[in-house]
């Protein structure tokens, strides 16, 4: 990565944005191998808990380690660059609205940020108390938000101002890819860091929720009156990617097709190393306690 800024990931839950980051993060600290020593750094002080107190932790650095921060990701709003130092770039993944609602809905359920009988419609009804997990127009919150602050405006109260600001950020960015695009987004990715092998194993992964085709008529018209501008967002979203590869020239469809294939074989490593560290953090931060 020739380019010495900051990678900011704005990482919307339930976007796919953890198996992004962890395929970012191992390549930025892989390559060279030495950066193994100074990861912590490198990756933003991304084992520091709290957003605030990671933005502290990268502000109280010297200046010449600062300048080795390569990487930030946190669940926080546009606008988080004006709190880091140096030059930055963007990049996000955008998801279908109401798979991404039912995606939020059940992972809350598992984990028990929501009572386990819980309903969709009461889920939807009100906007949790951390705005980490709505999903009312949640991803024009996310990237219509000033300075990594997600905007709280009560339900139905996100407008077209917003949707037109979210799109023009988007537009912006250095990177925007599409969760149901996913393998074509990484190629991209790749390209436009000059990265090659770029190689993930799925993260995160909740089988056991509801998906799309198992809802009715009226629990879907009730997702998606709850994302009417997301919806018009992730189109956006999936005609900028359109867009950008296209520009790629003919050769992208091929290396899209080398790059499933190399993936179907690096996939089946990469998950359990992913699942160790995982476990390893934990005990980690646990320590740390």
């Amino acid at each position: 990565m020739s380019w010495r800024g900051i990678l900011i990931h704005l990482h919307i839950p339930k976007n796919a944005g953890t198996t992004l980051s962890r395929m970012v993060k191992l390549r930025l600290v892989s390559r060279p191998p030495t950066r193994l020593l100074a990861h912590s750094t490198v990756l933003g002080k991304y084992d520091v808990a709290g957003l605030d107190k990671r933005i502290d932790a990268i502000a109280s650095l010297p200046e010449r380690e600062q300048r080795r921060v390569r990487f930030f990701e946190a669940h926080c709003a546009f606008g988080i660059h004006e709190r880091l130092p140096g030059p930055h770039r963007y990049m996000t993944i955008i998801r279908e609205p109401v798979d991404r609602t039912l995606s939020v809905f059940g992972f809350c359920k598992k984990k028990g940020f929501i009572d386990a009988n819980t309903t969709l419609d009461q889920f939807l009804d009100s906007l949790p108390e951390n705005p980490v997990w709505q999903t009312n127009d949640a991803q024009i919150r996310y990237l219509a938000g000033e300075r990594g602050v997600i905007d709280t405006r009560p339900v139905g109260a996100v407008d077209r101002e917003m949707l037109e600001l979210a799109k023009k950020r988007l537009d912006e960015m250095f990177f925007v890819g599409v969760m149901e695009r996913f393998d074509e987004s990484v190629v991209l990715l790749g390209r436009q860091l000059g990265w090659r092998g770029l190689a993930y194993g799925r993260s995160n992964v909740n089988r056991e929720r509801t998906k799309p085709h198992e809802l009715d008529y009226a629990q879907r018209e009730l997702i998606l009156s709850h994302n009417r501008l997301d919806t018009e967002l992730y189109e956006h979203a999936r005609d900028l990617l359109q867009r950008r590869i296209d520009a790629q020239g003919p050769g992208f469809a091929k290396d899209v097709d080398r790059f499933l294939s190399r993936n179907r074989r690096a996939g089946v490593v990469l998950k359990p190393i992913y699942n160790s560290l995982m476990k390893a953090r934990k005990v980690l931060s646990r320590s740390k306690s």
